[in-house]
């Protein structure tokens, strides 16, 4: 993996540590945290859209990946990094997807993605093959195949939750649009 990537992932750790802790208490009474505001913030210009009315797809830009069916895998198919990380687990479950980009339907990569129900943890690494060179003499591609770190984080839900907030930490980290 680039050095660029890996600085940006050691970078947002700070971030996605904010999103993945549990929520702060909020205000109870949101009407008397409303009340209080300036009269200015609270108004809003809105319109309802009349039945019938055109409506623009235009502002629509779609972003994100979204992912194949996941496949379980076996531990003999998981990349040696990926094992490596959650070495001693116990019922730890492996999975397989390849994430498209939601944009153009371009494929981005695959994931692999290792959860412990029991831990409450998931460890995923992202996978991809580039074109390093060409063989001059064969006029053949040569494919590098990449993985970035394993990255634990917190997932006490299920297989499409674990790769949802997956996604959002390789999103954060510049490593997928």
């Amino acid at each position: 993996m680039p050095a660029v990537h890996q600085q940006r992932l050691k970078k947002q750790l700070t971030k996605i540590d904010y999103l993945l802790s549990p929520p702060r208490e909020h205000n109870k009474n949101i009407g008397e945290a409303a009340a209080n505001l300036p009269i200015g913030i609270r108004r809003t210009e809105m319109r309802e859209q009349p039945i019938g009315e055109a409506v623009e797809d235009d502002d629509l830009v779609p972003s994100g990946a979204m992912w194949s069916p996941e496949t379980e895998i076996t531990v003999f198919d998981v990349h040696p990094s990926l094992a490596k990380a959650i070495a001693g687990g116990r019922g730890v479950r492996f999975f397989a997807t390849n994430l498209i980009g939601v944009a153009d339907g371009i494929p981005l990569g695959g994931v692999q993605l290792a959860i412990d129900k029991a831990a409450g943890e998931a460890c995923g690494i992202y996978l991809t093959a580039h074109i390093a060179s060409v063989n001059a003499h064969a006029g053949e591609p040569v494919v590098v195949d990449e993985a970035t770190q394993p990255f634990k984080f917190r997932c006490d839900s299920d297989l499409e939750k674990a790769i949802s907030i997956f996604c959002r930490i390789l999103r954060m980290a510049g490593i997928i649009p």
